[in-house]
This record gives structure tokens, sequence and C-alpha cells, in this order.
């Protein structure tokens, strides 16, 4: 019995062990590509989206 309860012991403390985290880095903020990112394009979106709720109503969205 004392068997069992050293091995369930041992599965419990083994189950609480930690995993390595892998630390991730990010480069660095580039102001330049940021703003021509965000500059003003040629291309425009236009359309309607519908949205049927669960009871039954139907939201527009555009």
């Amino acid at each position: 019995m004392k068997k069992v309860f050293f091995i369930l012991r041992l599965l419990l403390l083994s189950a609480c062990a930690e995993v390595p985290v892998e630390i991730v880095t990010l480069p660095e903020f580039d102001q330049e590509f940021a703003e021509k990112q965000i500059g003003k394009g040629k291309n425009t979106i236009t359309g309607s989206a519908f949205l049927k709720q669960v009871d039954g109503r139907i939201q527009k969205c555009s």
C-alpha cells in the first residue's frame, strides 16, 4: 500500500513540473514602414453585410 501512495505522489508531483518557456523577441518598430502602410491609397472598399441573429432578426452592416 505504501508503494501505491509513493507512486501516486510521484505522479502528482511530476504533473506540477514546470514546462520551459521560450521567450520570443519582436523586431524593433520601424516608424517609416508604418507610415507607408497607413498612408492614403488608391483602393476603396464598398458593400453591405447582413447578419442573421439567433432570434431571427436581421442586422444590417455597411
